[in-house]
């Protein structure tokens, strides 16, 4: 698409400006298609030369790799090889530039070839600007210039290509690194979730069998306090029957909400366990804002500790999703945290809920932290990188990875609100090629 809008935007302008001149009377009507020829070329060499270099220099990332390559000495020293290569041409006559053209690209491939599409996007500006300086002060014939244009046009090219590449094997490399380390990550957590199921499902037990007893010391005190009451009506009293009875209660109820806690940390891990070895998931239908309710429910203590007030909310009807509850609760839980962690005192973080098309449905987490620039996304989706100090690296590239096995994708929004956006698709629209498709590579064995 890039290549066709310039393209058109060469051609529009050489239209405009051959037509305008054959208008005003400098340029004679049998001259206008060499003229228009001459100047589409012009126009769209410049844009090869000036487009990617100015691209690269609005982005941050691409900026701090061309700082990088101008402190590597290897862009010294070819640059120095550009240098004597292009005064050699600039020393030749006119006639004689195009036969000795081929050691600019030699260069170029060198440049492109060491330092990707930056260093060749910076080698067709030092190697432009003076060509053009020099070929406009010769005087030469415009058929020459054209021939040199043409020829600097395809030096470009090559370059832009031989960057692109290198750029496109860098990005390969970075992905089989990513999946490697996923890989190692996958079976540390299978190991992790082999090792932690019986402890759990052990302490789980502990805490049933001590709810027994706490209702047995209960309904024990309880006697006792009756006993107590009829030997001496007078020193007892209803009220302190009452209290024994409501602290044998709360005693209860907190080891029950242990036994919960417990029994969920163990569906988790049990869950976990076999999307990491095999990426399956348990479908079942789930109530969308109940399962928001339930994440933001267990983080209610970390947000009264930061100060963070947490809100619900749903627009419109919600129907029901079919996804793995575990999978997707512990995406949403983790996204919340981090929400809650990237936000100030007082400030809050809002989980809605909405259904933004026919087909999808909407999860999004709203906070009210400092906005990521466009280029930090992408990193922090790979695994081992974070942007908090004591970080993993690891909880947002498993989010994404839970999500997208039940069919769904997550990413990064900043505007109109900086969020974190859950789509999954709903029940009635979803085909087979959306479930479990597209899981993290490296994951699974």
């Amino acid at each position: 698409m890039l290549c066709l809008i310039l393209l058109a935007g060469a051609l529009c302008t050489a239209l405009a400006y051959v037509s305008l001149q054959t208008l005003l009377g400098p340029l004679r009507p049998g001259e206008y298609s060499n003229a228009l020829f001459r100047f589409f070329v012009g126009d769209l060499l410049g844009m090869l030369v000036l487009l990617p270099l100015g691209f690269l220099l609005v982005q941050r990332t691409t900026r701090g790799q061309i700082l990088v390559m101008f402190q590597s000495p290897s862009f010294w020293v070819l640059a120095a090889l550009l240098g004597i290569c292009l005064a050699a041409i600039l020393m030749l006559p006119d006639d004689l530039r195009v036969r000795y053209f081929f050691p600019l690209f030699f260069a170029m491939g060198l440049m492109a070839a060491a330092h990707s599409l930056s260093g060749a996007a910076m080698t067709s500006n030092l190697i432009q600007i003076p060509l053009v300086i020099s070929s406009a002060q010769s005087g030469g014939s415009p058929e020459l210039l054209l021939e040199l244009q043409i020829m600097m046009l395809t030096l470009h090219l090559t370059g832009l290509i031989i960057g692109t590449l290198v750029d496109e094997r860098v990005r390969t490399q970075e992905r089989l690194q990513d999946s490697l380390q996923l890989a190692a990550a996958g079976e540390l957590a299978g190991s992790l979730a082999h090792e932690l199921h019986q402890p759990l499902n052990a302490l789980n037990a502990y805490a049933e069998s001590a709810m027994l007893q706490a209702e047995q010391i209960r309904l024990e005190r309880h006697r006792q306090t009756d006993e107590v009451l009829q030997a001496d009506p007078v020193g007892g009293s209803d009220h302190t029957k009452q209290l024994v009875f409501n602290s044998g209660l709360q005693l209860e109820r907190t080891l029950g909400l242990i036994a919960d806690e417990t029994q969920r940390a163990s569906g988790i891990v049990r869950s976990l366990r076999t999307f990491f070895t095999s990426g399956a998931a348990s479908i079942r239908e789930v109530d969308p804002i109940q399962l928001c309710l339930d994440s933001l429910k267990r983080l209610e203590v970390i947000a009264r500790t930061s100060e963070v007030s947490l809100q619900c909310s749903s627009v419109g009807t919600i129907p029901k999703i079919y996804v793995d509850e575990v999978q997707v609760g512990t995406a949403i839980t983790n996204l919340v945290k981090n929400a809650i962690q990237a936000s100030s005192r007082t400030q809050s973080v809002e989980v809605r809920v909405l259904r933004s098309s026919q087909t999808l449905l909407e999860i999004r987490v709203i906070d009210e932290g400092p906005r990521l620039e466009i280029d930090e996304v992408d990193p922090l989706f790979r695994p081992f990188v974070s942007g908090k100090k004591d970080g993993l690296g690891l909880g947002l590239s498993i989010s994404r990875s839970l999500i997208e096995n039940n069919g769904g994708t997550l990413d990064y929004e900043s505007t109109p609100e900086k969020c974190f956006v859950i789509k999954l698709y709903l029940e009635d629209h979803r085909s087979d090629e959306h479930l479990g498709s597209t899981r993290a590579p490296g994951l699974h064995r």
